[in-house]
């Protein structure tokens, strides 16, 4: 935006001492066509880089006959010029970006000691949702743990109790762990929390 126009805007700003209800029609008029000339002085520019860079032209440069027969770049249905990715006149840009990622792996009967929240600080701040979903864990694994009455349950028992729906303080957290109920039965047996049969489960005296 040019210091002209910023100038304009700031006087009709000002006339209307920050009531933008007080702005009539003409100054609503005037900063409308202002935002969309700057909007298309950015495009224009955009494009105009954009022409210089697909020919590998540098500001500055003498650029000779390079544009006589330049590469545009345009945002366009292929379909709809008639032509396929095949032809000679059409060139492609490939945006190849990358991002940090971490692979978390965590040991499941391990989660119970998060109930205590024993979470350094900086991993907290730095993983929120990780925590949230190891505690979530942590407090199903350790009520899948604790003894029944009876001490005896069965595997369809177990896998209903691996779906649970937890409220802190007002916020739901639901944990859905049906499909792996056979694979957490086997961790907390390795715990020696229980000892399985076939489809009988018992617990050990505690």
């Amino acid at each position: 935006m040019r210091e002209s126009e910023k100038n304009q805007i700031a006087e009709i700003l000002l006339k209307t001492c920050g009531n933008f209800q007080a702005l009539d029609v003409n100054d609503k008029n005037k900063i409308g066509r202002i935002f969309l000339k700057a909007n298309d002085d950015e495009q224009f520019y955009h494009e105009v880089m954009s022409v210089l860079h697909r020919n590998k032209i540098e500001i500055g440069e003498e650029i000779g006959d390079r544009l006589d027969d330049p590469i545009v770049r345009v945002t366009m249905d292929l379909g709809k010029l008639g032509l396929g990715r095949d032809h000679p006149l059409v060139k492609s840009t490939i945006i190849v970006s990358a991002e940090t990622e971490i692979t978390l792996f965590v040991d499941e009967f391990t989660t119970i000691h998060a109930l205590n929240e024993d979470f350094a600080s900086e991993f907290y701040d730095k993983f929120p949702s990780e925590c949230t979903k190891i505690s979530a864990l942590g407090v199903l694994m350790h009520d899948l743990s604790n003894r029944p009455p009876s001490g005896k349950s069965d595997m369809n028992e177990f896998a209903n109790k691996c779906a649970k729906e937890f409220d802190n303080n007002g916020n739901i957290i639901i944990t859905d762990f049906q499909e792996v109920a056979s694979d957490l039965s086997r961790i907390l047996e390795k715990n020696g929390v229980f000892k399985i049969k076939g489809n009988a489960i018992k617990w050990k005296l505690q």
